[in-house]
């Protein structure tokens, strides 16, 4: 599952012409990561238990494509 969400995150950022669409996607990301996890992190230092916040994260996520 964390496999699955850097692929998301990273083929969301390819998508950006400029680096501030680039800039933009990633604040985008962020938004939807506190959303989720309540405060920012990174998602590769999500807690085994918070590998249901992980997926709801790729579930909003995969919406942007």
């Amino acid at each position: 599952t964390m496999e699955h969400a850097r692929e998301i995150w990273v083929a969301y950022l390819d998508g950006a012409k400029t680096e501030e669409d680039k800039e933009t996607r990633v604040n985008v990301l962020n938004d939807i990561i506190i959303r989720v996890f309540g405060k920012q992190i990174k998602l590769s230092q999500a807690l085994p238990s918070q590998q249901d916040l992980v997926e709801l994260f790729i579930d909003e996520a995969k919406d942007l494509r």
